[in-house]
């Protein structure tokens, strides 16, 4: 998070508004990865029921994989330029 946070600071004493615009939403996502967490911890205990210890580090991985996923997918879907 704080690599994306820098990286995008970096672009913008460049001028570099879309590279900005990038890094920031990764690191928002990454953040947000925690919020997500909660939809996936939820998910995988009404699937599964309560998780082992390593199924709980999974569902959480799973939350920040997925944040930044649908990051990715916005970004991708910008207009260049």
């Amino acid at each position: 998070m704080l690599r994306s946070i820098l990286l995008g600071v970096a672009a913008i004493w460049q001028r570099d508004f879309v590279a900005h615009g990038d890094w920031m939403l990764r690191g928002y996502a990454i953040g947000m990865g925690a919020g997500t967490q909660v939809l996936t911890l939820m998910a995988g205990e009404m699937i599964a029921g309560p998780p082992s210890e390593l199924r709980r580090a999974i569902l959480m991985g799973a939350a920040w994989v997925i944040s930044l996923a649908v990051a990715e997918w916005i970004i991708g879907r910008r207009p260049t330029g």
